[in-house]
């Protein structure tokens, strides 16, 4: 009896530990998933500001970095939604893995009950009174025998509970399965229509390739190209000079008024330092006049740009705190971090952003990753270097290697 008690509480513990497993392992996927629909809500509001801002410039919308943005901005989006979906659909298919794999439990330990509980009533009614005849004899006194018939009964109600509880329980699972069945059909309806999407970006993608091939034998359009890459350049300039306004004119405001809410506190780029690495990779392009890869104009490039893998890791140069995290005409998804004494960094060209506007930072903290959004050739980041609204060689500014 006690070891039969005993095979079913280290049977509910193995099942509990099993399901507590799962649970952390779908715990993960949700956290996951959170926060790459915040990425993608963000996103959605950046790229829009950023459209805000162009309808408000009226003409360069009509640019050739203007069609080129659009596209890219679109795509930027549709792959957001496609790792939500993809996450999406992995949860759905390890949920529904883990419950058919409860429901195998289930039944198994249903039907050892079942088993058990047949084989009692069978000796029962082959042997009528005998087994407790047997006890009454083997017991040393009236006590144990009536503890020994008690337990026994108990025992079989408990089992017949337990058949009842797990009969529920698979109903249950069943019905659970069926409903993420139904929705992993919804997801992979909703991941070919988002493939179509793609497929159409990557058309007009190509529309825009054959616009760029007319820029480049075209000597009026690689004016043209020349002077709107110029001025997303100085864009990013006035981005940086109105920023570093506000935030003056934050802290004076804070500085007045006690009651305002304590900021977080920043730690910046102590005097002399030099900045760190964002990311190591080889520099294809280096600080000031060059050849666009793109116009093949000649005109000036206000960073370097450092090539590495999509996805690679992008860090923070030195402390500071994040001015601005965003989309930007011709440079695709930027960072904007002040290092304080009027020197800020510039990341561009992103896949992802993993911060938002406010927050702290120190030197190595990682805030995106390596992309080719905005007007790129291929994998890279843009990491520029700027005093006050000015444009520096980052080889000055960063240590030696």
């Amino acid at each position: 009896m006690k070891k039969v008690l005993l095979f079913l509480l280290i049977l509910m513990a193995l099942v509990y530990s099993g399901v507590n497993a799962s649970a952390a392992a779908t715990s993960d996927l949700d956290r996951e998933m959170a926060a790459e629909e915040a990425k993608m809500r963000e996103l959605q509001r950046k790229i829009e500001e950023h459209r805000h801002r162009a309808r408000q410039m009226g003409s360069q919308e009509r640019t050739v970095l203007g069609e080129l943005s659009r596209l890219q901005e679109s795509t930027a989006i549709l792959q957001q939604e496609n790792r939500v979906i993809s996450l999406k659909t992995q949860k759905l298919t390890s949920d529904i893995d883990n419950l058919n794999k409860d429901i195998g439990e289930t039944r198994d330990r249903k039907d050892q009950i079942v088993a058990r509980l047949r084989l009692r009533f069978i000796n029962m009614s082959r042997y009528g009174d005998t087994e407790n005849l047997n006890l009454f004899f083997s017991s040393k006194n009236t006590h144990d025998v009536i503890n020994s018939v008690y337990l026994l009964e108990k025992l079989s109600i408990h089992d017949q509970r337990l058949i009842e509880d797990l009969l529920v329980q698979e109903q249950l699972l069943l019905e659970n399965n069926q409903r993420l069945e139904k929705n992993k059909e919804e997801l992979a309806s909703e991941s070919e229509n988002l493939k179509r999407k793609q497929a159409e970006y990557n058309n007009a993608i190509a529309a825009t390739d054959k616009i760029l091939g007319d820029v480049r034998r075209q000597k009026a359009l690689q004016e043209q190209a020349a002077r709107e890459a110029e001025a997303a350049q100085r864009e990013i300039g006035r981005t940086i000079a109105e920023l570093m306004n506000r935030k003056k004119e934050r802290l004076a405001r804070e500085a007045q008024d006690s009651s305002a809410p304590r900021r977080t506190d920043y730690t910046y780029l102590a005097s002399g330092s030099m900045l760190d690495w964002p990311l190591t990779g080889r520099i294809t392009s280096t600080f000031g006049n060059r050849v666009h890869p793109v116009f093949r104009t000649r005109s000036n490039h206000s960073g370097i740009d450092i090539a590495a893998p999509a996805g690679t890791p992008v860090n923070s140069a030195g402390p500071g705190e994040v001015l601005y995290a965003g989309w930007q005409r011709g440079f695709g998804q930027v960072i904007i971090i002040d290092h304080g004494r009027n020197i800020s960094t510039v990341y561009a060209h992103l896949g992802a952003v993993n911060v938002r506007e406010g927050d702290a930072v120190r030197s190595g903290t990682r805030i995106g990753s390596v992309g080719r959004t905005g007007t790129a050739t291929g994998f890279h980041l843009h990491f520029e270097v700027r005093v006050g609204a000015e444009a520096r060689d980052p080889l000055r500014y960063l240590k030696k290697r």
